[in-house]
């Protein structure tokens, strides 16, 4: 039997979606689940042309609700950085995570052109 690699590629082409293999120890069972989750990859400001903050995260509501409330200690909190001005869906969070690390490499200014391509006037996004 072929496994699937990080990517939820099984070699020939095809997507691996769910996995279930009876009596496997529960870690590896979250871990395999964790490759079918969404991710989304964002970008949040403080106000136009302020202060920039990019994630991910398998649930974008809930993380904006904690960035808007201050609930998670850490760059965003100090900076006030919470109004969602660009985001990116895909069907594998490993894909977001990939996607994120790329984006942090971006220099200031191609961060913002990645926002003004689909919004210009910076206004804040409702994820749904």
């Amino acid at each position: 039997m072929d496994y699937p690699d990080k990517r939820g590629n099984d070699g020939r082409g095809f997507e691996v979606k769910f996995i279930v293999i009876v009596g496997l120890v529960p870690a590896i069972q979250l871990w395999c689940n964790q490759l079918v989750k969404k991710g989304y990859v964002y970008l949040l400001a403080s106000r136009k042309y302020g202060t920039l903050y990019v994630g991910v995260t398998s649930d974008l509501q809930r993380r904006l609700h904690e960035h808007e409330n201050g609930l998670t200690p850490g760059f965003s909190s100090r900076h006030k950085v919470s109004i969602l001005v660009w985001y990116e869906e895909y069907d594998l969070i490993t894909d977001a995570i990939a996607r994120e690390k790329q984006i942090k490499k971006y220099k200031r200014q191609w961060k913002i052109n990645l926002i003004e391509a689909g919004n210009p006037d910076w206004k804040p996004l409702l994820p749904y």
